[in-house]
């Protein structure tokens, strides 16, 4: 007997769900997971003419049934009102990401995070449909960089300081408290048809769908192209971005809300190095690495646990495929 699809899929795969700045680098690998699943999606983009934003989408097997987009500016009030009608479930991911200067973090950062984030909160509560609102956070928001003291493991309880943090100028940290606090203080009273789970994901690498390159993937690119002559002396932790999408369907699709990190390895930056030496021999990636005194020790991988993840039945790509994947993915796109 030919049973309907519909009851082949797993029932979380009923009914619609809104990825927010669907074009980026994870949200493009959530709405594919999405599709993958059965769901219906709709995403909002900047603009639905531009190519750029749109093909990629519209290419991923399903799309042409099952993907919507809709056009929507972050800080536009009700911009979210049309995409979120008639959803059970929002991905909200769009949020800038910036490294270095920032000349404005009000205007560039503060702004779109928070009021960003309330505006989509407030799209979905308008829609009175929506059971869970999954927005992605990051470890910046889980104060990773601070001395716990030795056998320290971080997790999702952890929370960054955002007074000490904007004392350091550390603008984007800062951008991810507020919207990350600003959601869960959006549902504290209970009275929304929804509940929230927020991911936070560190570093996000492997392989776009996207056609340009993303600010967590220039990051990489730039040891790989000649652009840095010395790396720090630090560790860094990573996580694949199909890895991290997964991450959001099944904090979506769990029983409750809850806050997850999402890291899947964290190693010196000098280990990370070598790794991308291997994968790319004639790369010219930095070997030296300026310590401030001879004596500094060498940096150690910061301890943590993804247990809630795990739990869900997540299990994290090695460092070394995710890389491989990636390098594989810029060079089909001529970016290497």
């Amino acid at each position: 007997v030919d049973l309907p699809l519909r009851l082949l899929m797993p029932k979380a795969a009923d009914g619609t769900v809104l990825v927010t700045g669907a074009s980026g680098f994870l949200a493009s690998w959530i709405v594919k997971s999405l599709l993958d699943d059965g769901y219906k999606v709709r995403g909002t983009v900047r603009s639905t003419k531009d190519p750029k934003k749109v093909k990629h989408l519209m290419d991923l097997p399903g799309a042409a049934e099952r993907l919507e987009l809709f056009e929507a500016e972050l800080l536009t009030e009700g911009a979210f009102d049309a995409a979120a009608s008639g959803c059970t479930g929002v991905f909200h991911c769009a949020s800038p990401f910036i490294v270095g200067t920032v000349e404005d973090p009000d205007a560039q950062l503060l702004k779109p995070a928070e009021h960003g984030t309330l505006n989509v909160l407030r799209s979905a509560s308008k829609a009175g449909t929506v059971k869970r609102v999954v927005v992605t956070s990051s470890t910046a928001a889980c104060g990773m960089t601070r001395d716990m003291g030795p056998g320290y493991v971080f997790s999702g309880k952890d929370w960054g300081d955002a007074e000490k943090l904007r004392e350091y100028k550390a603008w984007y940290p800062v951008s991810k408290i507020l919207a990350e606090r600003a959601a869960w203080d959006f549902v504290k009273d209970g009275k929304q048809s929804f509940d929230v789970a927020t991911v936070c994901p560190t570093l996000i690498v492997g392989p776009l769908l996207q056609p340009v390159v993303n600010t967590s993937s220039e990051l990489v690119l730039q040891y790989l192209d000649g652009s840095k002559d010395t790396y720090p002396n630090d560790s860094m932790s990573f996580v694949d971005v199909r890895d991290s999408a997964k991450a959001h369907v099944l904090a979506y699709e769990a029983v409750k809300g809850d806050r997850y990190l999402c890291i899947a390895t964290s190693v010196p930056w000098k280990d990370f190095l070598d790794l991308l030496r291997g994968i790319c021999p004639d790369a010219k990636i930095p070997s030296t690495c300026p310590k401030k005194n001879p004596d500094d020790p060498d940096p150690k991988p910061t301890p943590f646990s993804c247990k809630e993840l795990e739990d869900l039945g997540l299990t994290f790509r090695g460092l070394e495929e995710q890389l491989k994947d990636m390098v594989a993915s810029m060079k089909e796109k001529g970016f290497l």
